[in-house]
């Protein structure tokens, strides 16, 4: 067998196992979406003129919410706290169907500044 013929070999069966890893982790991620579930547009008012919309499944739980709404505002998740007008804020293990979130609701945003 030839050198060239080896190292051509090796390149194959890397871009196979590459492919095979690949084809896993998609299997995954599409595994962690739970079936029969689709998105829905959450707002988030942080009632200074800013209104958010964010994608999320009714099954995330709200401190997933925070997560995707800190990395959307450039804030840490700990310093936001999510809740409907004049009730107290969201618990941040409770799922979004738990608390009767669908598509289109508005959550208020208050931000803890520390003070």
């Amino acid at each position: 067998m030839s050198r060239d013929h080896h190292a051509t070999t090796e390149t194959e069966k890397s871009r196979k196992e590459k492919k095979e890893k690949k084809d896993r982790k998609e299997r995954k991620a599409a595994a962690a979406i739970p079936t029969g579930q689709e998105m829905i547009i959450v707002n988030v008012n942080d009632r200074l003129g800013t209104k958010s919309a964010i994608p999320c499944l009714p099954a995330d739980t709200v401190g997933q919410l925070k997560l995707m709404v800190a990395a959307r505002i450039g804030r840490e998740p700990g310093q936001i706290m999510l809740k409907r007008q004049g009730e107290r804020p969201f618990k941040d293990h409770i799922t979004l169907e738990d608390y009767g979130i669908s598509n289109g609701v508005q959550l208020d945003l208050e931000v803890d500044t520390g003070d």
